[in-house]
């Protein structure tokens, strides 16, 4: 038998070729090339921003296998493109997914990929309208998907929210939130762009008048809740404020420095007519009760108190047992006493009381009014007086004013009529006794 015999410097020599060989062919199967994806919808429309997600073997020299995973994104035009080097024949996951939909495939790497991914996929669209179906804008939209997840969006200046590409296997809910109220509205994505949620709202008119019945050119602003706080102002002598939800809504009028406030729950659609109350209010010459006052006892005083204007505000009622009529009353002209003037049955007359004075005094008084618009009358300033048998006068004049002047004043007080009266007498007899011893013409 023949024998051969291996030298032991041949040895290492073959295993570092074998080994060098079998890295050669190690590294060999880590394959470099393109990856093209194209990604369409059930209308065979680009799906743009989709996520990708590539999984693979790729086999280092000095790590060995490796398993690798790269997340993509669709472009424009609905593609991924990219290069990568995974090992031959080994398996490539691709996941494709967009708004909920997935479709993962597998294929085995041969160096190179295109793939069509067909994702279903539909749009659907939302619009928000009013009771009149007219669009609402900016109303902020949440759409829930299966599951716990939720994103937030708004409507456009048309009231309009179009959701491109969604699952149509899936069911979606969209929930709009209008003032005081939120409406949901669940989807299955069909193509479909008029979905419709319908708030109901109101149209609140408003006009605003002088006390006259004229129209005025007056600021009205209007504060609900809508698509946040609103406060909406117009201009002009009639105001239309539309899509304002069932709510207490709060109007404020202004008309030069006056406002006028109403706060109210507005539950369908109003008209509200504001009145700028500019008059004050008329009062009557007193009337006095007992017409002639004796000292000592007390002075019932009435007058009659009327609003002016078609559209007069009118007189308010008592505020904390506190009537809108006043009675001021002096004995000096400088000091003066208040006395409340109440509303009597007939809702015009308003009677006070003076308290009783001492004898020979002179009382004067005056009435002050407001309306419900606090505008303020005041009357002329009136008087009486407690002398024993004088007639009552009146500071602006009357009969018995020729008859002070001829009496005079005395320190500031008029004389007593009986003592004028007494002098009078005296005068009269005196004349009547010397009447014969007056000399007389000769005829």
């Amino acid at each position: 038998m023949q024998t051969t015999q291996i030298r032991p410097a041949a040895v290492p020599l073959a295993l570092l070729v074998f080994a060098l060989a079998f890295m050669g062919e190690a590294h060999a199967l880590a394959t470099a090339g393109n990856v093209t994806l194209t990604l369409r919808d059930a209308s065979q429309r680009p799906v743009v921003g989709a996520t990708v997600a590539l999984e693979y073997t790729s086999t280092a020299p000095n790590f060995g296998a490796l398993q690798k995973r790269e997340v993509l994104y669709s472009d424009a035009h609905g593609i991924v493109s990219r290069v990568v080097a995974a090992d031959l024949g080994t398996p490539m996951t691709v996941n494709a997914s967009h708004h909920g939909a997935v479709d993962v495939s597998v294929h085995n790497w041969s160096g190179t990929m295109n793939l069509f991914v067909n994702l279903p996929l539909a749009d659907f669209g939302i619009i928000v309208i009013d009771s009149q179906s007219l669009p609402i804008p900016n109303v902020p939209l949440e759409l829930a998907y299966p599951g716990n997840e939720s994103h937030n969006f708004t409507t456009d200046s048309e009231g309009y929210m179009l959701f491109g590409q969604y699952d149509t296997r899936k069911s979606y809910t969209v929930r709009a939130f209008y003032g005081p109220a939120d409406l949901a509205l669940r989807i299955v994505p069909d193509g479909n762009l008029r979905h419709a949620i319908q708030f109901r709202t109101n149209t609140l008119e408003t006009r605003t008048y002088g006390d006259d019945g004229s129209l005025l050119f007056s600021t009205v602003t209007v504060y609900y809740k809508g698509v946040g706080d609103e406060a909406r102002s117009s201009q002009g002598t009639l105001s239309t404020f539309r899509q304002i939800p069932s709510q207490n809504v709060t109007v404020v009028a202004r008309y030069g420095n006056k406002s006028i406030t109403d706060a109210f729950n507005l539950t369908t659609s109003a008209l509200k007519r504001y009145v700028f109350d500019f008059t004050p209010p008329s009062i009557s010459e007193p009337a006095l009760a007992p017409a002639d006052p004796v000292p000592e006892n007390s002075v019932s005083v009435s007058v009659q108190v009327t609003d002016q204007g078609i559209y007069a505000s009118g007189m308010p009622p008592l505020n904390n047992s506190i009537p809108p009529v006043e009675l001021f009353y002096s004995l000096d002209g400088e000091n003066w006493d208040r006395a409340y003037m109440f509303p009597q049955p007939d809702g015009a007359t308003y009677k006070g009381r003076i308290p009783g004075q001492p004898a020979g005094s002179v009382v004067r008084y005056y009435v002050v009014a407001y309306d419900n618009e606090r505008n303020t009358a005041r009357s002329p300033t009136y008087s009486f007086n407690t002398f024993i048998g004088t007639p009552p006068g009146n500071q602006t004049g009357g009969q018995w004013e020729g008859l002070d002047r001829v009496l005079g004043t005395v320190y500031g007080e008029r004389l007593p009529l009986l003592a004028a009266l007494a002098i009078i007498v005296v005068v009269y007899a005196l004349s009547s006794y010397f009447a014969p011893f007056a000399p007389r013409e000769e005829e």
